[in-house]
C-alpha cells in the first residue's frame, strides 16, 4: 500500500478466512509472523496486524484477545473486522459498514461509529450461530462480528472498532461460491486500502492526544 508505512498508527485486522485474507495479504505485503494458535501477519513497520480467526464468534473472539496481546494493542489501536456476508437484496460484491451488531443468539447488540469518510452505504450485522440463507428484511448475516466486537471493547472504544462486509451472496445467488471470496476482496481492495489509511490516522490522532493529555 503505497504511503502505508508513513502513517503513524495502529490498526488490527480480524479476518475468518484465508480465502478473504489472501488479496489483503498481498496488497498490504504482510508477513506470516506465527501460525499458532492463529495465523498472524504484519507489515514490515509492525503497524497493521491480521488474524486468521475461522469460522465462528467464539474463535473471533478468541482470535481478537490473542491479536491484542500479540500486537501490544493500547487504547490508540484501531480494529476491523473484514470479511463477506449474505444479504436478501444487495448485490454480490456490494460493500457495507456495520452502523450496528446484533448477536442472534443472545440477543445483545452494539451501535458502532460510522465515521469512516467514505460514501459506503451501511448496514446492521446480524451474527448468526450457524450458516443460514433464510435472510431477514434487511441485515447482512454472517457469524464472526459479535464475538470481534465482545472482545475487541475490551482493548478500544466503540469509535475505534468497525466492520465491513462484502456481500458474497443474496436471495438470488444463495449459494456461496468459495472459489470467488478472494476476487470480490479483490474487486473492493482500493475501498479497503482507503479505509486502513483512514483507520491508522484515527489511531495516530489518538496517540497525539495521549501524548498532550
Amino acid at each position: 500500500m503505497a504511503n502505508a508505512d508513513q502513517i503513524t498508527g495502529r490498526l488490527n485486522m480480524v479476518i475468518a478466512l484465508p480465502m478473504e485474507a489472501k488479496s489483503i495479504v498481498k496488497h498490504f505485503n504482510f508477513e506470516l509472523l506465527s501460525t499458532s494458535p492463529f495465523k498472524v501477519y504484519t507489515n514490515s513497520e509492525k503497524s497493521i496486524w491480521l488474524v486468521i480467526c475461522g469460522v465462528g464468534k467464539v474463535s473471533a473472539g478468541a482470535a481478537t484477545a490473542h491479536l491484542a496481546s500479540i500486537s501490544a494493542a493500547d487504547g490508540a489501536t484501531t480494529w476491523l473486522n473484514l470479511g463477506v456476508a449474505g444479504h436478501k437484496s444487495l448485490p454480490i460484491g456490494s460493500i457495507v459498514a456495520a452502523h450496528k451488531i446484533i448477536d442472534a443468539g443472545s440477543g445483545l447488540s452494539w451501535s458502532l461509529d460510522r465515521n469512516l469518510d467514505h460514501q459506503i452505504i451501511t448496514k446492521s450485522i446480524l451474527t448468526l450461530d450457524k450458516e443460514s440463507h433464510d435472510y431477514t428484511e434487511d441485515e447482512a448475516c454472517e457469524m464472526e462480528a459479535a464475538g470481534f466486537y465482545q472482545t475487541a471493547i475490551r482493548f478500544s472504544s466503540r469509535d475505534h472498532i468497525y466492520c465491513i462486509k462484502i456481500i458474497s451472496d443474496n436471495e438470488r445467488n444463495a449459494e456461496i461460491n468459495y472459489r470467488e471470496v478472494g476476487e470480490l476482496i479483490q474487486q473492493n481492495i482500493s475501498a479497503i486500502e482507503s479505509i486502513v489509511k483512514h483507520l491508522l490516522k484515527l489511531s495516530a490522532g489518538r496517540s497525539e492526544l495521549e501524548k498532550t493529555a
